[in-house]
């Protein structure tokens, strides 16, 4: 007959077994050589052009009630909005870079007068971008600010070799947004 102890004892070895072999799992993404100099090319050449998919704003409970109006596209929410369909991109073609995004949330500072423009919206040259190759999570990180008329805007970039990228956005005026998209190289 097994006593109370033993039990317990073969359980925590079971459950301490289970939680070893589940971090263990943990495994770097293998990406192809082919897609590896593809991205390392469009990147440290700056022509690539970012076609984002989903908005990812900071939701709030403004940014909630105006989601529960029902005024956003079919598969949209607050956390999570669909941009198949608008127009928008991040291109960087050498030392320029074009942006415009489409933003959603909240302004914390007012825009300038009779100001229609409501996204994020940037032409100018490329000055203090900061491009790095993490070989620890397989991607590029690229960094930058750019200014809107008085609006001063920083830039985070994740492009992984599979192409797809992340676009993080925080800006002195407005709450933080993410966006999601493809990476495609820009034709001469």
């Amino acid at each position: 007959m097994e006593t109370i102890q033993n039990k317990i004892l073969k359980c925590s070895l079971i459950v301490l077994l289970f939680i070893v072999a589940g971090c263990a799992s943990k495994s770097k993404v293998k990406y192809s050589q082919e897609q590896l100099s593809q991205v390392n090319e469009m990147v440290s050449n700056k022509k690539f052009e970012i076609n984002s998919q989903r908005a990812l704003p900071l939701t709030t409970n403004a940014l909630q009630s105006v989601i529960n109006a029902g005024i956003l596209l079919p598969d949209s929410n607050a956390g999570s909005i669909n941009l198949l369909g608008n127009t928008n991109h991040l291109r960087m073609y050498g030392d320029s870079i074009s942006i415009y995004l489409p933003y959603f949330g909240e302004r914390q500072l007012a825009a300038a007068y009779n100001n229609n423009e409501i996204g994020i919206q940037v032409d100018s040259v490329l000055e203090d971008a900061d491009i790095d190759f993490n070989e620890d999570r397989n991607r590029y990180e690229i960094t930058f600010s750019a200014e809107q008329d008085m609006e001063s805007l920083n830039f985070r970039l994740i492009i992984f070799p599979n192409l797809n990228s992340t676009i993080y956005v925080n800006s002195s005026h407005r709450n933080p947004i993410t966006y999601q998209g493809k990476v495609t190289p820009v034709s001469e």
